[in-house]
């Protein structure tokens, strides 16, 4: 079988395996808290949302509410010791966008 470039999860250079190739990668998606398939600099960025979502909002506890996650989870992103999920960062990143437009707004 030929090697082939690995568009869809950018795991690795090439993939060889089909479709099996990242299940394992699925597998981790699902468990939430920490993705270990996140490349670091996609992690930063995540990092740093949460980290300004919260710093929008007025700290981690009204961060907590919004995204109705527990207070370990929330300490764990804004630590970077685990990385939000995808659907937990697109909901940081709606809440600073709308944050954005509403500077961008008033001036």
């Amino acid at each position: 079988m030929n090697a082939k470039p690995c568009l869809a999860r950018r795991r690795h250079a090439t993939c060889r395996a089909s479709t099996s190739c990242h299940e394992g990668f699925r597998r981790l998606q699902v468990r939430g808290a920490s993705v270990s398939g996140v490349k670091g600099d996609d992690k930063n960025v995540r990092t740093h949302a949460v980290r300004r979502a919260a710093e929008i909002l007025g700290g981690s506890r009204p961060l907590r509410a919004y995204l109705n996650v527990s207070a370990l989870l929330i300490g764990l992103w804004i630590s970077g010791a685990a990385t939000p999920p995808t659907d937990v960062f697109l909901k940081v990143v709606d809440l600073i966008v709308e944050k954005d437009l509403d500077s961008l707004r008033r001036n």
